[in-house]
């Protein structure tokens, strides 16, 4: 069941991602940077949903970040590592997904 949850959430995910580059195209780091933090809190949002453990999301972060072509897994990654516990944090205590974004810096108002 895990398995096909991965899947499903790894093609949703991937497609939304790609959605998020072809709308970014030739618009700034800034929006992009806005765009795939959101993409990443609806992934993480889609596991919490599940019961995951804060550890599982994590590693499924990584393989997912791992299967997304260049240059887009190296910020999925980077992102990953630099802000996933206070995305998780935050997201813990109840703040919207918008607003984490917010808080972490990578998105304005």
């Amino acid at each position: 069941m895990v398995l096909c949850l991965l899947v499903a959430l790894s093609s949703d995910s991937k497609h939304s991602l790609k959605r998020v580059l072809k709308r970014n195209h030739g618009r700034g780091t800034a929006e992009l940077n806005c765009d795939i933090c959101e993409q990443m809190i609806q992934y993480v949002q889609q596991w919490l949903a599940t019961g995951a453990a804060h550890d599982e999301i994590k590693k499924q972060i990584d393989a997912f970040c791992a299967t997304l072509s260049w240059p887009i897994n190296g910020l999925c990654q980077q992102y990953a590592d630099q802000y996933l516990d206070q995305i998780l944090k935050f997201l813990d205590s109840g703040i919207t997904p918008e607003q984490v974004c917010i808080e972490i810096g990578l998105c304005t108002k």
